[in-house]
């Protein structure tokens, strides 16, 4: 590249050095050397620069890059230095971390212990939960929870059941902030605390029938009903939430909970959804005493939050339960891009932080963690920036670059099969599922979605023409960018890169932007 540099020097300043001898060839070095400074021009595939064109979406909405996987040489790239807002492709940098600092096969836990004496059957004082994380506390494992409780021989708990989430800092989180958007109730919103019970969901099914609709849900809480107010109109059943409303939740001078939903639903449909509805203390009240009844056991005291410390202090375990090996939790963060579980995962990487402060909050340490993980892999991560680690999030960003660098460095380690064998594959499964089913891409390229409104993404691995492994990420941040829009212009990127679309951009691009 050197050598090239100089005969291209050179050719620049012949003329000038006729006209004007020596001061002319050193002018042409200065004007030559400020042109080669300047960045790479951007090269889109003329397929790709229609789209956008179509869609009225500016050609530097789109951010790229394609890296060899082996050597990290640049092969293509469009601003691939500018951070931009990654949706849930940002996954993909808290599964790496997690996998290199937590490893395949760490748990999370919850736990129920107690202040208090158990005699003859009778446990004198109080029940604690305390949560550490726990991805997988469904209605099922709580109740195994229980049952082992049950089965230590306690048949009556005297005394209260206190919650315990502050394992992490602030242990409720999602007081006092704001709806991300205008659906808070559904599960890809709600914000994960260190309990976390069942996720706080009901399942619910809308069952269409006569002239109104029927409403089943699960688990049955006491003192809980559904009331729906929905009319039937014609449409089809997959968009059935098109015409929903934001549910009401009422409370009786009882204390029983009522809640409405309505909106408009399609004749003869049935859906079913998971809706955050109670508030979390309310919830894993009443699930509680609907459990330990339903197990024989008897209990009238308050469920209420533990006090500060509780997590940390010492108590009697009476039962654990400890979630899937990280490895297997990868694949609903990933495949399914569940949203709960990456902040979950993301929470957790605080506790393998060196030298956080423990005034931080919990987010803040895990942020530290990260930032921490990429310096030792000689990423830069200025212009990043990290929220909850699921991007949800309309602050967080990342460059196309530093994402294709940890991808990079993914492809290095012992887990990186764990690693790809959890990412979507085109035309099979998760994001893809529907998406590059050409021959050369069908179940060879693998990568990681992203959608939030204005926002597209993907990242991942992709078979090159010349049979090579590239890394590729890219991005599209615009107001047009809808994801009927924006999905048909990236798939089109991806299948001229792996078409071979200009295989010798590696000399365009300029030194710095590969490894």
């Amino acid at each position: 590249m050197l050598a090239s540099f100089r005969t291209a020097v050179a050719a620049f300043a012949e003329p000038l050095r006729g006209r004007w001898g020596g001061v002319g060839s050193r002018v042409a070095l200065v004007l030559f050397a400020a042109f080669a400074l300047l960045p790479a021009r951007a090269m889109l595939p003329p397929d790709v620069e229609r789209l956008l064109r179509e869609a009225s979406i500016p050609n530097e909405a789109l951010a790229f890059v394609a890296m060899r996987a082996d050597s990290g040489a640049v092969v293509a790239e469009q601003g691939a230095r500018r951070p931009m807002q990654p949706a849930s492709t940002m996954k993909v940098l808290t599964s790496v971390v997690a996998l290199d600092r937590l490893g395949l096969a760490w748990r999370s836990r919850s736990e129920l212990a107690t202040d208090g004496l158990r005699r003859d059957g009778v446990l004198v004082g109080n029940l604690y939960l305390r949560g550490f994380g726990d991805t997988d506390l469904d209605v099922e494992a709580f109740r195994a929870l229980l049952q082992r409780l049950r089965d230590s021989g306690i048949d009556e708990i005297r005394g209260d059941l206190l919650l315990a989430r502050d394992w992490f800092d602030p242990p409720r989180p999602d007081l006092g902030v704001p709806p991300f958007d205008e659906t808070p109730e559904f599960r890809y919103n709600a914000i994960p605390d260190a309990i976390f019970l069942n996720s706080n969901l009901l399942e619910v099914t809308l069952i269409a029938e006569g002239e109104g609709v029927r409403v089943r849900y699960v688990p049955a809480l006491p003192g809980v009903r559904f009331t729906p107010r929905f009319t039937l109109a014609e449409g089809a059943c997959a968009d059935w939430e098109d015409g929903w409303q934001l549910p009401q939740t009422l409370r009786a001078a009882n204390g029983d909970l009522e809640v409405v939903l309505g909106g408009s639903f399609p004749k003869n449909c049935i859906a079913t959804t998971r809706l955050n509805v109670l508030d979390r203390n309310e919830f894993a009240a009443r699930l509680f005493r609907s459990l330990w009844h339903e197990l024989g056991g008897r209990f009238d005291g308050s469920v209420r939050d533990a006090p500060p410390g509780s997590a940390t202090a010492r108590l009697t375990m009476l039962a654990e339960h400890r979630s899937r090996p990280f490895a297997e939790v990868l694949r609903d963060i990933d495949k399914r891009s569940d949203n709960p579980m990456a902040r979950l995962t993301y929470l957790a990487l605080a506790e393998r932080g060196e030298g956080a402060g423990a005034s931080q909050s919990t987010a803040a340490r895990a942020a530290q963690t990260v930032r921490a993980w990429l310096r030792a892999e000689g990423i830069d991560d200025a212009g990043l920036v990290l929220d909850n680690g699921s991007g949800l999030s309309r602050t967080e960003k990342i460059s196309p670059l530093q994402l294709a660098q940890v991808v990079r460095a993914a492809l290095t380690r012992p887990w990186a099969p764990e690693f790809l064998a959890n990412l979507p594959v085109a035309g099979l499964d998760g994001g893809l599922q529907r998406r590059l089913a050409t021959p050369a891409l069908r179940g060879r390229a693998r990568l990681k979605t992203g959608t939030l409104r204005d926002v597209t993404a993907l990242a991942g691995v992709l078979p090159s023409a010349t049979g090579e492994t590239w890394v590729v990420v890219a991005m599209l941040n615009h107001a047009n960018a809808t994801s009927r829009v924006s999905r048909p212009i990236l798939d089109q990127l991806m299948l001229a890169l792996a078409a071979g679309f200009d295989r010798r951009a590696d000399e365009r691009v300029r030194d710095g932007i590969g490894p």
